[in-house]
């Protein structure tokens, strides 16, 4: 069955401004802007839970939200975007030391489960990439030049 718009006015859960509901979806708010700063003013924690699949495939929890080019989740929080895997890592584990990334056993970009993530250098992170064959090399970097045609 079609849902049908409500034309009957409603109060803006941020701003107190009256409005009619556009077929938007705004989360009942009276515009994208009050929409934002709804989202923004969730607790980080509860957003983070409601974002995360904790029953995909596997044992991966697969991150809902954002999502970069590259499949890495992102979240808001404190007024700042940051990396769900980041997050997650500080919330079941601590603060990330100085320097350190935080590397996924699974290979998953999307996934925030704690126990598939580990701490490391930026060194330890690129030769998991080379041995794992995830990095573009040879034909698979997009600067690669053909030796056999002729220029």
């Amino acid at each position: 069955m079609r849902k049908h718009w409500s034309k009957d006015p409603r109060v803006c859960p941020m701003c107190s401004k009256v409005f009619i509901p556009k077929k938007q979806r705004t989360s009942g708010c009276c515009s994208r802007l009050c929409a934002n700063r709804q989202i923004r003013s969730e607790d980080p924690k509860v957003r983070f839970a409601r974002l995360t699949d904790k029953d995909a495939q596997g044992d991966c929890w697969e991150w809902r939200g954002k999502k970069s080019l590259q499949g890495y989740g992102y979240i808001w929080v404190n007024g700042k975007s940051v990396r769900a895997h980041r997050y997650s890592w500080e919330l079941h584990r601590g603060p990330i030391p100085q320097g350190a990334v935080i590397m996924h056993a699974c290979d998953n970009p999307s996934c925030v489960n704690p126990a598939h993530l580990k701490l490391g250098t930026q060194a330890e992170n690129q030769r998991d990439m080379t041995e794992k064959g995830r990095g573009r090399f040879g034909d698979r970097n997009g600067r690669y030049k053909d030796g056999s045609s002729a220029t």
